[in-house]
């Protein structure tokens, strides 16, 4: 699964407004150029952890989260599923 898509599909369904939002190109995109606050991270964390079966107080508090490519990290060092595509998995939390 594209974990690039499907953290777009996350902050798309996360976010009403996608004023500002700036879709991560790379996995090496640093979160802080993407035009998201603090609420819109622990909305995407929080729906990735479900989505994921992570339990809520790990997702509460992630190491320090750089790039894409670190959340990726984390979402695999404790997910308890998974899913082949974005689609499945964005079913899983709605």
């Amino acid at each position: 699964m594209d974990f690039l898509e499907l953290f777009d599909a996350v902050v798309r369904e996360s976010k009403p407004v996608l004023d500002g939002y700036v879709k991560p190109e790379t996995m090496e995109t640093e979160l802080a150029s993407l035009g998201l606050d603090s609420l819109d991270y622990a909305l995407i964390f929080m729906t990735l952890g479900d989505m994921h079966g992570i339990p809520e107080e790990v997702v509460d508090n992630p190491p320090e989260v750089i790039t894409i490519q670190d959340a990726k990290d984390f979402i695999d060092k404790h997910k308890a599923r998974d899913f082949d595509s974005v689609k499945e998995a964005m079913e899983a939390v709605r």
